[in-house]
């Protein structure tokens, strides 16, 4: 036997471990102001060797959001990082990061009306809402509905202000109609 050994480089390739990547989600109420939500992201693998404490996650994990809506932020394989140099990430990427912005209720609200007393007339009247506001924030008209800021008789109403768009529940506003005063005059009396 004649042996030759021949220089040369041996290049051992890692095997593909299968990792599936997805984000969490959080919810947040809105606030009138953009918001932003810092996720996380974790990996999982049927892979037995699989040490979840070896994988990182380099991309952005923050989701930001004004109105009342889901936001997300997708991941990519590129960010993803296995550092267990014995093998290389076959990576599926799962759910996004999401940020989920919910209404925010207006139960308590303070509710104001253009007029609060009015004298009975005979005629249908009606009280307009000149303003809603909670913690700060002013909502416009496009944010509610009205019921209940119409009258005719003597009595006490409620006008009922119900959020919709970013905000929910409702908050409340008394109005009243009051007798007319009545003047009663006599003549040809001595």
């Amino acid at each position: 036997y004649s042996i030759n050994y021949v220089a040369g480089t041996l290049t051992i390739t890692a095997p593909k471990m299968a990792i599936t990547v997805n984000g969490d989600s959080g919810t947040l109420v809105y606030n009138g102001q953009e918001q932003t939500y810092t996720g996380t992201v974790t990996a999982t693998s049927t892979d037995a060797a699989f040490d979840a404490s070896k994988f990182s996650y380099k991309g952005s994990v923050a989701v930001k959001g004004k109105d009342v809506s889901v936001y997300t932020t997708q991941l990519n394989k590129d960010d993803c990082v296995y550092s267990d140099k014995n093998y290389t990430g076959d990576w599926t990427i799962g759910t996004p990061i999401s940020l989920e912005i919910t209404p925010k209720s207006i139960t308590g609200a303070t509710v104001l009306l253009d007029k609060t007393q009015l004298t009975y007339n005979g005629s249908e009247q009606t009280v307009n809402v000149t303003g809603v506001t909670i913690d700060g924030l002013s909502l416009t008209s496009n944010d509610y509905e009205v019921t209940g800021n119409k009258g005719k008789d003597k009595d006490t109403y409620t006008v009922t202000v119900t959020g919709k768009g970013n905000y929910k529940d409702s908050a409340t506003a008394e109005w009243s109609i009051v007798a007319k005063a009545m003047t009663v005059s006599a003549t040809g009396f001595t």
